[in-house]
Formats: C-alpha cells, sequence, structure tokens
C-alpha cells in the first residue's frame, strides 16, 4: 500500500516537474517571440526613416512573406525576412550603391534595407501600393503586361484585376495586415506608402 502511495507521490511530482518545465519554455518561446518582433519593428521603422516607405507596409510585408522568420526560404529561393533572392539582393544592392554581400542576406537588419530599397524602387515604377505589391510577388515584367491589357487595366496605370491567384491573395493578404499595422504602430491613415523625399 505504501509502495503505491509513494509511487502516486512520485508521478504527481514528476508531472508537476515535467509542467513547470513546459510552462518555462512556453514562456521564454512567447518572451522572445515578442523581443524579436519588436527588434524587427524597430528595423523597419529605421528602414523607413531613410527611405520613406511607411512601416507598417515593410512590417506587413515581412508577415506576409516569412512570418518574422529570418532564416526563412523559399521553393523559388527567395531569402530572409523580406524573402528576396540572390539576383534582387545584388541588383538593389548595385542600384543603390549598398555595400553588403549576397551573404548578408539572412541577416535582419540588412535583408529588410535591401528590401525596402526595392520596394522603394517598385514605387518609383509603379506608384500605388497594388502595383508595386503584385510586382514584390509576381515581378515587374508580369506587372507592366497586365497594365497593358485592357481587360486587366483600363487607364494602363492601375489593376483592376490579377490574373495570378496566388498574386491576388498575396496583394489582398499585405493590405489586410497593412491595414493592421499602420492602426497598430499609429501611422496616419492618410499618409502616404512611398514619400519620394531624395
Amino acid at each position: 500500500m505504501k509502495s503505491n502511495q509513494s509511487k502516486n507521490k512520485s508521478l504527481q511530482i514528476f508531472s508537476i516537474t515535467i509542467s513547470l518545465i513546459l510552462s518555462a519554455i512556453l514562456i521564454f518561446l512567447i518572451f522572445y517571440n515578442v523581443q524579436k518582433v519588436k527588434r524587427i519593428k524597430n528595423y523597419a521603422q529605421l528602414a523607413s526613416t531613410s527611405f520613406g516607405i511607411e512601416t507598417s507596409l515593410i512590417v506587413a510585408i515581412i508577415r506576409v512573406e516569412s512570418n518574422f522568420n529570418c532564416k526563412a526560404v523559399s521553393n523559388k529561393g527567395a531569402k530572409g525576412l523580406m524573402q528576396i533572392t540572390d539576383d534582387t539582393f545584388i541588383y538593389t544592392c548595385q542600384m543603390y550603391t549598398l555595400d553588403y554581400k549576397v551573404e548578408d542576406i539572412f541577416d535582419e537588419q540588412i535583408n529588410i534595407i535591401v528590401g525596402t530599397c526595392y520596394l522603394k524602387y517598385l514605387f518609383i515604377k509603379f506608384k500605388s501600393v497594388n502595383e508595386v505589391l503584385a510586382s514584390y510577388n509576381a515581378g515587374e515584367t508580369n506587372v507592366r503586361s497586365w497594365l497593358k491589357d485592357k481587360s486587366l487595366s483600363k487607364d494602363g496605370k492601375t489593376l483592376d484585376n490579377i490574373p495570378f491567384l496566388e498574386t491576388k491573395k498575396y496583394v489582398e493578404k499585405v493590405n489586410y495586415f497593412y491595414n493592421y499595422y499602420k492602426e497598430k504602430l499609429n501611422e496616419s491613415s492618410s499618409s502616404k506608402s512611398y514619400k519620394n523625399n531624395t
């Protein structure tokens, strides 16, 4: 009888110990994740100030592209927080004379700087958010082609319809988080996504 009681007590202690360990791990992971997202938002704010792209848009793209995972790699070879390919990374660094090597692509701050510079380039080309996001997802060439198609764009400047379902959903999802973070980060709803301050 005592042996059974002793076993039950041992099992209870073991269960409590495991529960406490799991709770501690969970608290650590939550704290770590909160700190990571806070750090990424700070990097996005710095990039926003430097390149004139709204912080909320940068963070929304990061949320959709990688879910704040700086080590993310897509099946198409896009890497890091903003899911940049090696070619786009190199091209953007050359265009904006950024002194980074492709090996830096997984660095959180560098990935955000290069991704934001690429967004700036796309805003200069396309002006409005939906076309920029479509270009970020499907490529500049596709968007230019769509804008020439009267069934997809009446004015040749804005897309009335996006023929790629993946890109259409991507634009909708980023816009959802863009509005969410705009409110959360207290960015004015009347502020422009891109300010040509150069």
